[in-house]
């Protein structure tokens, strides 16, 4: 039976790191993109099978699995991804990030109050907060995995 991810590192991810990380492949896919772009003639002068966008769908699907592994999410193949949703996913992920962000805080606040002063509907054995944390999460990689 696999176990669950660690909440603490999840809630950690969401309430920062996750917005950086998105920046960061953001700029990254964008100048690997370039590059590729640039280099692609020469790359078919040596290799008369490379395609443009198989190598870009490749990379792109690289840096989209990297924030896949910070959620302990299964990662995804190449193969039959759609590469301008993909793109698409990269683009506006630092966005949604800065509301995945400010949920999380949100969140960390409520779990800090529902700890102190108690759940009102009297349930106070159930984690509402990892609940949400993990709610988030699952959202997270639904939208991740949208070009799938």
């Amino acid at each position: 039976m696999p176990s669950e991810p660690t909440l603490t590192l999840e809630q950690f991810y969401f309430s920062g790191p996750l917005v950086a990380l998105s920046l960061c492949l953001l700029i990254w896919t964008i100048l690997l993109t370039l590059f590729i772009c640039i280099t692609h003639p020469i790359r078919r002068l040596l290799d008369h099978n490379a395609s443009l966008g198989t190598t870009l769908s490749s990379r792109a699907t690289k840096a989209l699995n990297i924030q896949l592994s910070c959620i302990h999410a299964s990662g995804l193949e190449p193969a039959h991804l759609g590469l301008l949703t993909l793109f698409f996913v990269h683009l506006t992920s630092p966005i949604l990030a800065l509301g995945v962000m400010l949920w999380a805080w949100i969140m960390a606040i409520y779990w800090v109050c529902s700890a102190i002063v108690g759940n009102p509907d009297g349930l106070d054995g159930r984690s509402d907060g990892r609940e949400l944390v993990l709610a988030t999460r699952r959202w997270w990689e639904m939208w991740l995995l949208l070009p799938a």
